[in-house]
């Protein structure tokens, strides 16, 4: 593998990321002048995936050998109606995530009998069987899950954002983080904000934190160990080791798959690592732990050993 396209893969699963953090309704537009809204990479990837379901190409058997022993994690309905009856009460954690679950479920939504091709069109596509078999399995969870939000009806945007909004005034602290720019009524200071975030260990509202608005912030704070291409990668990597559930089998490698098509039974670190050369996993791991270190001093306890 060289280095320009190993460089090119971590880039799209990087973008990966960001788009599993930011989601469909959570891209904020910057209206401060020089500085450019980012590119609604949901929307992005719905148009992507529709002009895919007009490729000759997608019409290719998929095998389903070699499917992950483990299943996806699936909210039941139930469990989502009762969480929407504890959002609707005010609670604020359970107000970020049915935002979060409107997110997730929002492309599907917006076309519920067109999404099992949309899924098979990406499992063809993937370079492995067994990546095909995670991905629709990852795509029948999603359905079944989003079946029970608001009886599978249309997802409007304004309901991701206003849910995310309301946690954040009800004080949840990766809303907050999540829905940060400047001059929100409940926003925190941005140094005051990443010192609370460490201060309280929380792993998801730093995961949160890691987005184009925050660069300036994490150069001041992380600058001396960390080189510019790799920050984003080695906070996030940093995030999951920290307790962000980035594991094999999780909602997040979920929506890694059914969003990025990065689909495999390993955990984010392991499978970011398996795309790199020694040389640049290498340099990679060194930052994370820099970062950890840094963290730790500065008074996040719960920092884990390195994976091997």
């Amino acid at each position: 593998m060289n280095a320009h396209y190993s460089r090119l893969k971590r880039d799209v699963l990087i973008a990966g990321i960001l788009l599993v953090l930011v989601g469909a309704g959570l891209i904020w537009k910057r209206e401060d002048k020089g500085n450019a809204a980012p590119v609604d990479k949901a929307a992005a990837a719905e148009g992507a995936a529709s002009a895919n379901t007009r490729s000759s190409d997608a019409e290719r058997p998929i095998a389903a050998r070699g499917a992950p022993q483990w299943q996806f994690p699936v909210r039941s309905e139930a469990e989502t109606k009762a969480l929407q009856a504890r959002a609707e009460a005010g609670d604020a954690a359970a107000q970020r995530e049915l935002a979060w679950a409107y997110d997730r479920c929002w492309i599907m939504s917006l076309d519920p009998a067109g999404y099992p091709r949309q899924i098979h069109v990406m499992a063809s596509l993937l370079p492995s069987p067994r990546a095909a078999a995670i991905i629709e399995q990852a795509g029948r969870a999603l359905m079944k899950e989003c079946a029970g939000l608001d009886d599978g009806q249309r997802i409007p945007m304004d309901a991701i954002t206003l849910w995310m909004q309301q946690a954040a005034r009800g004080g949840d602290l990766e809303a907050i983080a999540m829905t940060w720019r400047p001059n929100n009524t409940h926003a925190l200071e941005q140094e005051t904000l990443w010192d609370r975030v460490i201060a309280e260990g929380n792993a998801e509202a730093l995961h949160a934190l890691i987005n184009v608005y925050q660069a300036e912030e994490i150069n001041r704070r992380f600058g001396d160990v960390l080189t510019r291409d790799d920050a984003s990668s080695a906070l996030l990597l940093a995030a999951c080791r920290l307790g962000k559930d980035c594991g094999p089998g999780s909602v997040f490698m979920r929506t890694m798959c059914t969003a990025a098509g990065a689909c495999a039974d390993a955990s984010y670190e392991t499978f970011l690592m398996g795309q790199l050369p020694v040389a640049e996993r290498e340099v990679l791991q060194r930052q994370v732990e820099a970062v950890l270190q840094k963290l730790q001093r500065k008074g996040w306890a719960s920092t884990v050993p390195l994976l091997p």
